[in-house]
């Protein structure tokens, strides 16, 4: 089973109206599979580095997860919402021509992507499953360079 939900992306419409009416020939599988590989990596390396999309650093742990993190022996200055590396884990992709999802490989994992991105009453927003300026930058860069290198063989 799968688990993933919806994160509204600024930006992400210009793509897909960039990219709307573009043929399989003109973007193939290898580089949707690379924005894929691209989106998972960007999401697992910025949150390693306790950083949002935007490049803001998250919340800091309440009281009561410091106490029960230093007991664990896990680190507390630095909040990289890692706590025993499912989560980070279970996020992949799968790529058509036509779209690349990513997502938590595991409904568990989701669930606690869902409540640690978007925070609860008694947590704060700590958004890291989601694009920034940044990513939108980096995904027309591949389909721009895909675009030059396609009208540079004609």
């Amino acid at each position: 089973m799968t688990g993933f939900f919806k994160i509204d992306v600024k930006g992400l419409h210009e793509i897909k109206l960039l990219v709307k009416n573009i043929s399989c020939d003109l973007v193939p599988q290898t580089i949707v599979d690379r924005i894929g590989h691209y989106l998972s990596l960007a999401i697992k390396s910025r949150t390693a580095r306790g950083v949002d999309p935007s490049g803001d650093r998250f919340a800091p742990y309440a009281p009561g997860t410091v106490e029960s993190r230093t007991r664990r022996q896990r680190p507390t200055k630095h909040v990289d919402l890692n706590d025993t590396g499912r989560m980070l884990a279970a996020v992949t992709f799968d790529a058509t021509p036509r779209r690349v999802r990513v997502f938590f490989a595991d409904a568990t994992q989701a669930e606690k992507g869902f409540y640690l991105d978007s925070g609860t009453k008694r947590m704060p927003e700590r958004p890291f499953f989601r694009l920034g300026l940044d990513d939108v930058n980096e995904i027309m860069s591949m389909l721009d360079d895909r675009l030059t290198e396609v009208l540079s063989a004609k």
